[in-house]
């Protein structure tokens, strides 16, 4: 069972459905089921854009589509488009009570997985210092994660006297040999915190997006390209792809 908490028209994106997250997986596919999919950082912050800063949108803890992976001993921090969370969200919502959090298998080679990717599809991240809501429009963390909406949000969050937008990655209380994944949270006020891991996680929001079929088609058009060579067809990518049962 699914709990559909609100419907929002948003011009030029869509319609936005909201479900609590008690059952992420289930959320998930029910939005999947009927056409739509969760929805990106980017056009979250659009969707707030159009509402007023106290509007329900900017009021919640979302899930986004985006996830950041760790390299084996967190020495390395990568942002993903599409994290592999995502295609088994039942395991990580079973597992944990913070957060949505994989650890891969012991074969899993970071390097080898990204190179299967497009460029645009991840980001190295290797600050993680506050960025100034001014300089959205010139740092490259803010321009990879809100893209063509940076520079507007940035100004509208500096308006309402955000001054700093934060990273809150928490790496696993061990560390651990094995890369792992998390997905991402936009945090609630307006969003000036992305986060993996949360106190308040049985209420944050699945956000699904449900488009028109020209909206969806220029999206599709958008984003065809998105890997190098098509993973499907490499039974040794798909086996370093694997993600074990037991999660440490």
């Amino acid at each position: 069972m699914t709990d559909l908490q609100a419907k929002i028209e948003i011009e030029q994106l869509g319609t936005l459905r909201f479900y609590l997250n008690q059952n992420f997986d289930a959320a998930l596919a029910d939005l999947k089921g009927e056409g739509g999919s969760i929805i990106t950082v980017e056009e979250l912050v659009y969707a707030q854009m159009q509402r007023e800063p106290y509007h329900v949108l900017s009021r919640r803890d979302i899930f986004v589509q985006e996830g950041c992976l760790f390299g084996p001993g967190e020495k390395q921090i990568y942002l993903l488009r599409n994290p592999l969370v995502l295609r088994h969200p039942a395991e990580a919502s079973k597992r944990n009570k913070t957060s949505l959090r994989y650890v891969l298998g012991q074969s899993f080679n970071v390097q080898e997985y990204l190179e299967q990717l497009h460029k645009d599809a991840y980001f190295v991240l290797d600050d993680l210092d506050p960025i100034p809501t001014k300089n959205f429009s010139k740092d490259q963390r803010t321009l990879w994660l809100f893209g063509k909406q940076a520079d507007d949000y940035g100004r509208k969050l500096n308006g309402m006297g955000i001054e700093k937008f934060t990273f809150k990655l928490h790496p696993s209380q061990q560390s651990s040999p094995r890369p792992y994944l998390y997905q991402l949270v936009l945090s609630q006020l307006t969003g000036s915190l992305i986060e993996t891991s949360t106190e308040n996680y049985p209420y944050v929001y699945v956000l699904g997006v449900f488009k028109t079929k020209q909206q969806a088609k220029q999206k599709d058009t958008q984003n065809k390209v998105i890997i190098r060579r098509p993973i499907g067809i490499n039974p040794n990518l798909l086996r370093l792809m694997s993600i074990e049962k037991k999660l440490d």
